[in-house]
């Protein structure tokens, strides 16, 4: 309910400094995995600096922010160099989300609109691995996308390929890898998947975490070197 009357400004920046105080104080000891991304309080500070001086700005109306249509193209270009975009001539393209949940769904939602419209399929579904983030639940239950979900592999705990491939049918129009799951932190076999999605004809979304960690990603998450991404033949999405 609405309170008759308002705090002053001091006790509303006393109660959040307090509450980020015990929160803060967790994820700094190093008890968090997949929640903050952190690069060091002078960075922080500066991020800080940055969304306080575009709090108002609104990226609908880029005529009166025009700067924010050149930051995006900017972190687009940066993101696509770094994951592989510019090889074998491939045409690039892409966008900026509030966060990894939109980035996926919106992802699914491309899919899903591009073979209804070019293969008429009007009963799509996708398959993903059990330990697959909850946004593609989420998606699949938003946008009328059936959603199969196959094992893990007992031994690497990614996704089982065998019962991927088995779950591939005439309307499925996404496979889904996780770079890393939340689970365990594996980084499913993405060149083998997106040989799958070419092979078969359907779309691929991963997402990119790891190709922006790779140094450290190679040696805890899998035996091999991790492909950059957007040089697999089959991966079409990445988020």
């Amino acid at each position: 309910m609405l309170p008759e009357t308002g705090l002053p400004a001091q006790r509303i920046r006393a109660m959040l400094r307090e509450s980020a105080g015990a929160e803060n104080a967790v994820w700094k000891a190093g008890k968090c995995s997949g929640s903050v991304y952190h690069g060091g309080a002078e960075h922080q500070a500066l991020l800080n600096e940055a969304f306080s001086l575009y709090s108002l700005a609104n990226p609908l109306h880029a005529d009166v922010f025009p700067s924010l249509v050149k930051f995006e193209a900017e972190i687009v270009s940066m993101t696509a160099a770094l994951v592989g975009g510019g090889e074998g001539g491939r045409d690039v393209r892409g966008g900026t989300t509030s966060g990894g949940t939109e980035s996926i769904i919106l992802a699914m939602k491309a899919h899903r609109d591009y073979y209804r419209s070019e293969h008429g399929i009007t009963d799509p579904d996708m398959v993903c691995c059990i330990t697959a983030h909850a946004a593609v639940d989420k998606g699949c239950e938003m946008l009328g996308i059936r959603l199969k979900k196959v094992p893990s592999d007992p031994r690497t705990h990614t996704m089982d390929l065998s019962a991927l491939q088995a779950a591939i049918g005439p309307n499925t129009i996404l496979l889904y890898a996780s770079a890393p799951n939340f689970p365990q932190g594996t980084v499913d076999d993405i060149p083998a998947m997106a040989a799958l999605a070419k092979r078969y004809g359907t779309g691929m979304s991963v997402p990119a975490i790891t190709d922006f960690q790779r140094p450290s990603s190679a040696l805890v998450l899998t035996s091999s070197p991790l492909p950059t991404p957007l040089s697999c033949p089959g991966l079409d999405v990445m988020t």
